[in-house]
């Protein structure tokens, strides 16, 4: 008999645990979350700008659970805005040097945070899903808005100066005495979308005039007799570029784009030579303007005495050692900083530190230009033979967290590894490096720990970050294991498109999968895991590991023969692993791949050459399938157009002259029949060319669907249906809405 009071203590310790373990689950599983309200934005210069400054740098923090759902966080932020009426669409958003901009919408309520890609520190954008006080607003990557310093020549007598800026004020630096024709730089936000005449028709500028983009190096950077700082050479756009994105010409932020008027040649500063136009500059505008910040971070503790301000005469030839001893002198602050290690660094248009500039260099080598703003700051100056990089441990830098070394361009990543562990004082040698993606995210890791900076293109100032674990030996890949969850059934009831649908199952319940093509709102990946394994292992060597990964222990799994593995590309679902003794090096798996597992009802042991398709019998009458079906096509020995249909002949026990077959084409919500091809035979009797499925235009691979329709019963032969048309009814909406919106911003900017 169990004693009472032991009976007692032990279900109060229960209780205790089972609230410890909850607390530490809620604990771990909390990410701050950055919501931006739509009545806080107004859209300009191609992305979201705060109407006021302090509501921008108030965001509002939610701190919430990852494990709950999209639909509870869209409940929770109802419940928070009282005043919101009508629809609320929560989209994923950065903040840019442009501004604001937005990406993917979480649309399906029923998939986790986690599962979603929402992490802490994400940036939501909350609106309506349309538009921002009447304008369409343009997301995606495509869309990203791109800052460009616009440089246009200007007479000094039109501006005025500006006292509160001072010199610092990208718009009156570059005022000249006496009416000489001078450079105003502005930095204007445009949509990565806009092409270049619409940028040119945004800044209100005839199509005559000509928009330069910097020439790097050439003869247009030769400096000429008497030139004092020297000419600066900028490209002419031809005019096809008149018709290209921003995207697709590859500026990005930062980049100079100087307009100029017919007119404009009228003066000496401006000479054109072919597609390449020369500056020069007048020999009253050779100084910098050097600003002494103690504190390399910029802390706005700083009083204005600290930062002192020095304009030292410069020219495009001087090197910039020698502007810094002269900045030295100007400030005074050789007894201060005597002993002490200063450099120069560049300064953005938004006040942020560059890195600092190589002082073996001239100026105009340097890439500084004249007339603008250096800050000395403490710290070494790179040589010409090193790189400058940022560097941060565990995850994306945050503000304030990221530390500096120098290394030489030739180290190669282990070393550079050793030196950053030894500055933040780590040891053990179970980390590894990773650089940031476009997005400032941690992507992929640096693999060959044996190579080079330069080998592997990593640029001056770049990030990388400091990851804890191994990296897989030489010959080994580290492969990321996924299940995929069907969020909405494909398969319809086939009474009615309108009737309700099937409930939701996940893979390891019955098998289904998201079919590639299908979007990716459909779909939910949950990770299970990691496996490291040689390149020469065999695809049943990678089921056997991937079957003994923890999350899938509960799973009964007879042999490997009932485990299918997809390999995904995008999130999609692209081709299947085929081959017991096929090897991974074969199959071209890399390093880092995303793997899709699927538990099927049957054994499979497809060859290289068999395709697993999903077929849908047209329903007569209906603009319906029935639900999709899984068929093997063995198109080794024969990939025409008739072995197929004679497949799926046999397959439904019909005649094949009585089938009409189309593959569909999710993306654009079409169909492309699958016609008789039919090729006319030379009086020479030449051997006639089979016509294969698996090249163009068809390219069958596995997953695609294939569309029946049983022309005996069903006279019908088109195969789109009402979804179909809803979907490309949505690309017009999409394409419209592209359009609109580049025009309204385009005349906002105007």
């Amino acid at each position: 008999m169990f004693p009472h009071i032991s009976f007692k203590w032990l279900k109060k310790r229960t209780f205790n645990c089972r609230n410890t373990r909850e607390e530490f689950e809620a604990t771990n599983n909390t990410v701050e979350l950055h919501l931006h309200l739509t009545h806080c934005y107004k859209l300009k210069n191609g992305a979201l700008q705060p109407i006021n400054e302090e509501l921008d740098r108030n965001a509002t923090t939610l701190s919430f659970d990852r494990r709950k759902t999209v639909g509870d966080l869209r409940s929770t932020i109802y419940q928070m805005q009282e005043w919101w009426e009508g629809d609320m669409a929560l989209t994923v958003a950065k903040c840019l040097p442009a501004g604001l901009h937005l990406y993917n919408n979480l649309t399906d309520d029923s998939v986790s945070l986690y599962s979603a890609g929402v992490h802490s520190n994400t940036d939501l954008f909350v609106w309506n899903g349309r538009e921002v006080f009447g304008a369409t607003v343009q997301a995606g990557a495509e869309w990203e808005p791109v800052l460009l310093t616009v440089v246009r020549p200007f007479l000094g007598e039109d501006v005025e100066p500006d006292e509160e800026h001072g010199p610092d004020c990208e718009k009156s630096e570059g005022a000249f005495e006496n009416g000489v024709p001078g450079l105003k730089r502005e930095a204007i936000g445009f949509a990565g979308g806009a092409t270049l005449g619409e940028v040119r028709e945004a800044l209100g500028e005839p199509k005559e005039s000509l928009l330069c983009q910097e020439h790097k190096g050439g003869k247009g950077m030769t400096q000429g007799p008497g030139e004092g700082g020297g000419g600066s050479g900028w490209r002419v756009f031809p005019p096809d570029d008149m018709q290209r994105t921003l995207k697709e010409l590859s500026l990005k932020d930062g980049d100079s784009l100087l307009v100029l008027e017919p007119q404009s040649f009228d003066s000496s500063v401006f000479t054109r030579n072919g597609d390449v136009v020369t500056v020069t500059t007048p020999s009253d505008c050779r100084w910098l303007l050097v600003e002494f910040r103690p504190q390399s971070k910029g802390s706005d503790v700083e009083t204005q005495e600290e930062r002192k301000k020095a304009k030292v005469p410069a020219t495009g030839s001087m090197l910039l050692s020698e502007v810094k001893q002269r900045a030295l002198e100007e400030l005074q602050l050789q007894e201060q900083l005597s002993g002490a290690q200063c450099c120069l660094r560049q300064v953005d248009c938004t006040g942020k530190l560059l890195p600092p500039v190589c002082e073996e260099l001239s100026v105009r080598d340097a890439g500084v230009r004249l007339m603008t703003t250096l800050a000395l700051c403490p710290g070494n100056s790179p040589k010409a033979s090193q790189l400058f990089l940022h560097f941060t441990v565990g995850g994306p830098p945050s503000a304030g967290m990221e530390m500096d070394i120098i290394v030489e361009k030739t180290s190669p990543i282990k070393e550079c590894l050793r030196m950053m562990l030894d500055a933040v004082g780590l040891d053990g040698t179970c980390w590894h490096l990773r650089r940031l993606d476009w997005c400032e995210e941690v992507g992929e890791p640096l693999m060959d720990e044996d190579m080079s900076l330069s080998d592997l293109k990593i640029n001056n100032g770049e990030t990388l970050v400091i990851t804890e674990g191994l990296l897989p030996p030489k010959g080994f890949l580290k492969l990321s294991v996924w299940l995929c969850a069907n969020l909405e059934s494909m398969e319809v009831n086939f009474k009615s498109p309108t009737e309700g649908k099937r409930d939701k199952v996940g893979i390891l319940e019955k098998g289904d999968v998201q079919l590639p093509g299908y979007s990716d709102d459909r779909a939910e990946f949950r990770s299970v895991g990691q496996v490291e394994i040689s390149d020469e292992a065999t695809v049943d060597d990678l089921k056997t590991q991937v079957m003994t990964l923890p999350a899938l222990q509960d799973v009964c799994i007879p042999s490997t023969g009932f485990l299918r593995v997809w390999q995904l590309e995008g999130w999609r679902l692209t081709r299947i692993l085929k081959g017991k003794l096929a090897t991974l090096r074969k199959l071209k798996v890399g390093s880092g791949a995303n793997l899709c597992v699927q538990h099927l009802l049957n054994e499979e042991d497809l060859g290289p050459k068999q395709l697993m398709l999903n077929v849908k019998m047209g329903i007569p009458g209906e603009r319906w399938y029935y639900p999709a079906e899984e068929l093997v096509w063995d198109a080794s020995h024969d990939s025409s157009p008739l072995s197929l249909r004679t497949c799926l002949a046999a397959h439904y026990g019909l005649s094949p002259d009585s089938l009409l077959l189309a593959k569909h084409q999710p993306e654009k919500h079409t169909w492309e029949e699958i016609s008789n091809w039919t090729q006319q035979v030379s009086k020479k009797k030449k051997k006639k060319k089979a016509e294969s499925l698996l090249g163009a235009p068809f390219y069958l691979k596995d997953g695609d669907t294939i569309g029946i329709k049983n022309l005996l019963v069903d006279n019908n032969r088109d195969f789109v249906t009402a979804e179909d048309e809803q979907g490309q009814q949505r690309l017009r909406e999409q394409a419209e809405h592209h359009k609109k919106g580049g025009q309204a911003a385009a005349s906002d900017r105007a």
